[in-house]
């Protein structure tokens, strides 16, 4: 199952991880002008203080989130149970993600 979600995510477009990217992009602007810091943001990119940064495809948790989720999958157990489990991680991972990017 990961050798297959893996290869799945490596072949996709880049078109694919746009919204994803893009959401990652905006929440951490957000993240940062909270810290006090005065981002901006144009499409993918987030600069502050002359520094740039450019989400892509690898920025986000996606790569990550494949192991939990096949952890989770694999253990017995039923599957509302698994939902829970893949809905915690993936928010625990993405909430991570985010502040990562925006440090």
């Amino acid at each position: 199952m990961c050798a297959i979600a893996f290869l799945l995510l490596e072949i996709a477009p880049d078109q694919f991880f746009y919204s994803v990217n893009r959401s990652n992009a905006l929440l951490s602007n957000v993240l940062l002008a909270l810290s006090g810091a005065n981002p901006t943001l144009n499409g993918l990119i987030i600069e502050v203080n002359g520094f740039r940064a450019q989400v892509i495809g690898e920025c986000s948790a996606l790569f990550l989130s494949v192991l939990p989720l096949a952890f989770i999958s694999a253990y017995p157990s039923k599957w509302i149970q698994k939902a829970v489990g893949w809905s915690v991680s993936l928010a625990f991972l993405f909430s991570l993600n985010i502040g990562r990017i925006a440090i």
